[in-house]
This record gives C-alpha cells, sequence and structure tokens, in this order.
C-alpha cells in the first residue's frame, strides 16, 4: 500500500468524520405503537441489549409458502439483517421496514452475496399469504427482483415467536384497548451462526452503520480496503445503537500515516546521498 492510498484513506475518514459531528445527539426511542398510556404497559415494551447471545436456530416457523422450516435453514454463509414486526401493524413497522430497506438499498452489498434479510412475525395469527404478500412488495422497493430467494418472511407460534423475541431482548404486548401490539422499534445483525452482533434503535439506520455492522458480523471478511480502514475510525456505542467516531484510532492512523511518511523521505534521502557519493567518485577517476 502506497502513501498516496494511505493519504486518501486519512482524507475519507477526515471527510467522515465531519459528516458525524453534524449529526445530532441521538436520542433513544420506544417507536410504542398504541393509544394506551397504561404506565406498566409502556414499561413492558422496551430492547434489552443481549449482544453475542446465541439463538436457538432449531426454533421452527412457517415460510411464506407455508412450509415448516428451521432458523438454521437461513444461517451459516453470510450475516443475516433481522426484525421482528407484524404485518398488520398500522404504522411503525412499515416505517421500520420501509427505512430498513432504503438504507440496504444504498448499500454496496447485495442480499445474497454479503446478507440475507430475515423478519418474523410477532403476531401468530398472521398468515403465510400475508408474509408472502409483504415480502414481495419490499423486495420492489429494494428494486433488484433477482435478490427474492434472500428475503425471508416467517410466521409463526405464540411460543416459538416469545423465544426468539426473548433471546433478542424484544419486548412486545398486546393492547387490548387499541387492538394492537405496543412494541419497540429496531432491527438487528446477526452473525452467520445466528449470534446477535449490533442493534439498530429507532426507525432510522445509517447506511454507513448497516455497512460497518454486516463487515463485523462478517469478521470482516466483506467490504473495500478503504471501508475497513474507515471500520477501524469507528467503534459500536451499544448504548445508542450506532458507530461513532474513534479518536484514538483516528490520530493512530494519523500517527501511521506521518511515521511511513518519514521513513519514505528518509529512504528518498539516503538514496540521493548515495547517488551523489556514487558520482563524485567516478568523477575523481576521471
Amino acid at each position: 500500500m502506497n502513501l498516496r492510498t494511505l493519504i486518501l484513506m486519512l482524507l475519507a475518514v477526515q471527510a467522515t468524520s465531519a459528516s458525524v459531528r453534524a449529526q445530532a445527539p441521538f436520542v433513544p426511542k420506544t417507536g410504542l405503537v398504541t393509544e394506551n398510556q397504561n404506565t406498566d404497559l409502556l414499561k413492558a415494551v422496551k430492547f434489552d441489549q443481549h449482544l453475542g447471545a446465541q439463538l436457538s436456530l432449531d426454533t421452527e416457523f412457517r415460510d411464506e409458502s407455508g412450509k415448516t422450516v428451521k432458523l438454521r435453514d437461513y444461517f451459516g454463509k453470510r450475516p443475516i439483517v433481522f426484525a421482528l414486526v407484524y404485518h398488520e401493524c398500522p404504522m411503525l413497522c412499515n416505517v421500520v421496514l420501509n427505512n430498513m430497506v432504503t438504507s440496504l438499498r444504498a448499500l454496496e452489498f447485495m442480499p445474497g452475496n454479503e446478507y440475507d434479510v430475515l423478519t418474523i412475525s410477532i403476531a401468530p395469527n398472521e398468515t403465510p399469504a400475508l408474509a408472502s404478500a409483504k415480502k414481495r412488495g419490499y423486495v420492489t422497493k429494494f428494486q433488484k427482483v433477482e435478490t427474492l430467494p434472500h428475503w425471508h418472511f416467517l410466521t409463526g407460534d405464540e411460543p416459538n415467536i416469545r423465544k426468539i423475541a426473548d433471546e433478542v431482548g424484544f419486548h412486545y404486548e398486546w393492547d387490548a384497548k387499541s387492538g394492537e401490539y405496543a412494541h419497540a422499534s429496531g432491527i438487528m445483525i446477526l452473525t452467520p451462526d445466528g449470534r446477535i452482533s449490533r442493534y439498530f434503535y429507532g426507525v432510522e439506520y445509517p447506511t454507513r452503520d448497516l455497512r460497518f455492522g454486516i463487515m463485523e458480523a462478517s469478521q470482516e471478511k466483506i467490504g473495500s480496503p478503504i471501508a475497513q480502514v474507515l471500520l477501524l475510525c469507528f467503534h459500536y456505542d451499544p448504548t445508542t445503537g450506532k458507530y461513532s467516531l474513534a479518536v484514538m484510532r483516528i490520530l493512530q492512523a494519523a500517527g501511521l500515516v506521518t511515521v511511513i511518511g518519514i521513513g519514505m523521505s528518509i529512504v528518498t534521502m539516503l538514496r540521493r546521498e548515495r547517488r551523489q557519493r556514487l558520482g563524485g567518485g567516478l568523477h575523481g577517476l576521471s
């Protein structure tokens, strides 16, 4: 890697840091879908972080065709972008999935290559037919119909839904007053072996954060060299569910560039001095 490439990488880091500084501070949101202001209900609906937890991959659900499947059928190859939603949700779930698709569409990564997409409905009464219709709609919005086989919209029975929701820390409750589910908003990144790697809260998922999350979940086996360097300069903050600039890492990167630059300057001067000595010796012989 030459000095010019390193300088370009450093400039990319500086440009990204300026963008980060311009962002407003993140405030976690529960994203409740309920008109019920019952305090106990509101307290029950939250997102707990279980980073590193292993999902029970033998848990059974139904795919869009109604076939019984196990979660492990979707793991083992690449990271998973994961969401718990329900398809008849009047507002929040649509916002979550729409924004997720919009951010994924801006990535250079592609479902089936670097990641897959998996959603599970928290409503046990929802059908595979409804899940199939939602899947087609979101893949159409993604504008890459060829990725359809790598989007998975599952439905299931209450015990299995609760089991996975509890494992990822996603708390939701049925609100009898409104006839809807009260639930939090956010998406997750899972590793190829089914562990929880990253949480992204709220309804906005910056493309940069999704890129870094997928790269880390893949054990950094994907991503361009510049993206790999940028990842070194950011760290994931579990309290906000976002990546923020790591100042010390930037200083280390800048220091590395400086050391390499000084080293190259010394080599250049030594070579020039050697040529001058050789030139002087030859002149004396003549």
